[in-house]
């Protein structure tokens, strides 16, 4: 299990510890839309990820990959829906202070 922190603009939560309850989810996207005129690039999300899990996003070209993982970043902002990291917004967090972020790693191989 990582220990590697995540931040918000007012502390700092870590990964599995008492920032987030034992069995609770550490990021949670529920409702997701995100649009590009007329395309629906993301349509309702919802997916959950508990501390120390691994996922991979997979599926076809132009599926909504790279827009999720934009989304989440905070390089887009999505159009409806939440993003919660150890239950709390980011959305809001980040609409309040551009210091909160989410950090991705990315597999180059």
């Amino acid at each position: 299990r990582s220990t590697e922190p995540v931040m918000t603009p007012s502390q700092t939560v870590s990964v599995g510890g008492s920032g987030t309850p034992p069995g609770a989810p550490l990021l949670v996207l529920q409702g997701l839309d995100k649009r590009f005129g007329a395309t629906h690039a993301l349509k309702a999300v919802d997916l959950s990820f508990e501390a120390g899990e691994i996922h991979a996003i997979v599926g076809e070209n132009g599926a909504g990959k790279s827009t999720l993982i934009k989304v989440l970043s905070g390089a887009h902002q999505p159009d409806e829906g939440t993003i919660r990291v150890a239950g709390r917004d980011i959305q809001r967090l980040r609409k309040a202070s551009s210091a909160a972020c989410l950090v991705l790693a990315f597999n180059a191989s």
